[in-house]
């Protein structure tokens, strides 16, 4: 988060202009890299105060999010960069327990249908997929790779 402090104006001074005040920023350290090596979740080193800071570009964002491998699928792109997809291990997310959860509008339907379109295409022929739709947000996804019964 990126903010402002309140400016303190002393009571009696009749100024229109500010001249104190503090900007700040809130961060959340999530793992390091060093140049281009490979990203690892963790944080070895915390910076201290009037340490350097550095803008995100893609490719830093490319480091942290692009470890693929052959189990990886595309489900969409990343929401700090369109450039990038964004990739789930499906091996993963397979043989494990596994929750998609978000605010209302945040993409959880979005990111289902794609991974949904994903394990139904060629890379996975021998995937079979039961999907109970209450709502029937996935038939039409999936019109062309699925059956649906009603």
């Amino acid at each position: 988060m990126v903010g402002a402090s309140e400016i303190d104006h002393p009571e009696n001074e009749k100024t229109f202009f500010a001249i104190s005040g503090q900007r700040w920023i809130e961060i959340q350290l999530i793992g390091e890299s060093y140049g281009r090596d490979r990203f690892e979740r963790g944080v070895s080193i915390f910076p201290t105060i009037d340490d350097e800071v550095h803008i995100v570009t893609d490719e830093d964002l490319a480091v942290i999010y692009g470890n693929a491998n052959e189990s990886m699928i595309t489900i969409g792109s990343l929401a700090a960069s369109e450039n990038l997809p964004a990739k789930i291990d499906v091996d993963k997310i397979v043989t494990r327990h596994a929750a998609i959860v978000g605010s209302t509008g945040s993409g959880k339907s979005n990111t289902v249908a794609g991974f949904l379109k994903a394990l139904a295409s060629t890379s996975f022929p021998n995937a079979q997929i039961i999907v109970i739709d209450t709502h029937g947000e996935y038939g039409v996804a999936l019109e062309d790779r699925a059956k649906c019964l009603d």
